[in-house]
């Protein structure tokens, strides 16, 4: 009989600052709702715009999302893809929590 484990999973990533506020909280809605598909366990804080320490991409500041779930890897791995291709998205990590 096998389980299927699931881990904690915290994932912060930087959106754009050019882009209106509404259109970043529809770039964060988006990656909620494709959690919530595969895990009801989500939580997701936006930390607002905030100056970056160093320049990323060009950019001095960044709307700062961070989001805690529950799933496996290839969960992980299918949140990772979407970011990696979203032009709004300047960097992303995630981490084991």
């Amino acid at each position: 009989m096998t389980t299927n484990k699931l881990n904690g999973y915290e994932t912060l990533y930087l959106v754009k600052p050019t882009i209106l506020e509404e259109d970043a909280l529809t770039v964060i809605e988006k990656y909620e709702t494709l959690l919530k598909k595969h895990t009801d366990q989500v939580i997701t804080q936006n930390k607002g715009k905030r100056h970056l320490t160093y320049c990323i991409k060009g950019y001095n500041d960044s709307f700062f999302i961070e989001m805690n779930y529950k799933g496996n890897g290839n969960l992980v791995n299918l949140l990772e893809k979407y970011l990696r291709l979203d032009e709004n998205i300047l960097r992303y990590q995630t981490i084991l929590s």
